[in-house]
């Protein structure tokens, strides 16, 4: 076992460092619980009134096949975005044009960059709690 050292210079026991494991998972999970309870009520609502009607539904590239190598290739859209526009081409083939998948999706990547911070500050030498209200 790696020696792991606390900040006193002495040597964690096997026990410690599980425990301090079982708090990260701990950690971990109320941070994904709180953002899908932060995110949940969003669920229910339909696109906003900025640009995702523009952006979504009424894309014309979205809707047909031919639209990804457009997106890369083309100037059709009021901004270049090909990243962007290439994840709703996708989306939109599991979703249509229903904001909830939009919704979904978003709410997945915003739980896994949450679980890469907290990883990270963890790797960093966080205590569990640290990380975990640095990465909400």
């Amino acid at each position: 076992m790696p020696d792991r050292r606390g900040n006193e210079g002495a040597v964690l026991s096997r026990e410690q460092v599980l425990r301090a494991g079982g708090r990260s998972w701990a950690v971990a999970a109320v941070l994904t619980l709180a953002t899908v309870a932060a995110y949940a009520p969003g669920f229910h609502n339909g696109y906003v009134g900025w640009d995702d009607r523009t952006y979504i539904a009424d894309n014309r590239l979205l809707h047909s096949p031919g639209g990804l190598r457009r997106i890369w290739t083309s100037f059709d859209l009021p901004q270049y975005y090909p990243l962007t526009f290439t994840t709703f081409w996708f989306e939109h083939r599991l979703w249509g044009t229903s904001p909830a998948g939009y919704f979904a999706t978003n709410l997945v990547l915003h739980v896994l960059n949450g679980g890469l911070a907290f990883t990270l500050f963890r790797a960093l030498g966080a205590a569990p709690w640290a990380a975990g209200v640095a990465a909400a």
